[in-house]
């Protein structure tokens, strides 16, 4: 343990270390052969949903630091309408426009994936590696009698401007800590994933 000049007890790890160390450990075979007890299942998300609640909990009192630094809101996920899967395939989903867009497990809850498009409805009409991530997911929980409900959230103030809308996107990985999500594959172990 370190302790500062005042006296006070200081931490050895950083709050990003610290959640690593949290992690659940260990090999879960290749995704092709996953296979995850409710047990595991609960422990791989636990502290993820932890972290999460508690970023959440912070957006709700922002600081002026934050602020001054120029940076969009964080957008909490959870308060975006909700919209299933297949939402592509709904003549009434008005979506085809620039957003951010959040794949959520609302049974949990988790975010599991954040990502930003020009055009919402056709980018999952198309291939998305984040589809095989969520079927493999989607697999594991029900392999395991565990309750899932995976939808998808749209932010449709994000900017217009690509590379705009790709800060902001990098911005939210990096708050949300959405483990779906490359940068955060090592953070959380993800098991849903393959490395390249």
């Amino acid at each position: 343990m370190a302790f500062s000049a005042d006296g006070q007890q200081g931490e050895l790890f950083s709050a990003q270390e610290q959640w690593r160390l949290r992690s659940p450990t260990g090999h879960y075979g290749s995704p092709a052969t996953l296979d995850l007890t409710a047990a595991t299942l609960e422990q791989w998300k636990a502290p993820i949903r932890t972290y999460q609640q508690e970023q959440r909990q912070a957006i709700q009192q922002p600081s002026l630091f934050a602020l001054a630094e120029g940076h969009p809101p964080i957008v909490d996920p959870w308060s975006l309408p909700p919209h299933n899967s297949l939402f592509w395939r709904q003549k009434t989903f008005g979506g085809d426009r620039p957003a951010i867009y959040f794949v959520i497990d609302y049974a949990y809850p988790l975010l599991l994936y954040v990502g930003e498009t020009g055009r919402g409805q056709q980018r999952w009409q198309q291939a998305h590696d984040c589809k095989h991530y969520v079927q493999r997911y989607l697999f594991a929980h029900h392999q395991g009698h565990v309750a899932v409900a995976v939808g998808i959230a749209f932010d449709y103030t994000a900017p217009t401007h690509r590379k705009q809308r790709q800060q902001q996107e990098q911005q939210l990985i990096a708050y949300w800590k959405s483990p779906f999500n490359k940068e955060n594959w090592l953070y959380w172990r993800t098991p849903f994933v393959t490395e390249e």
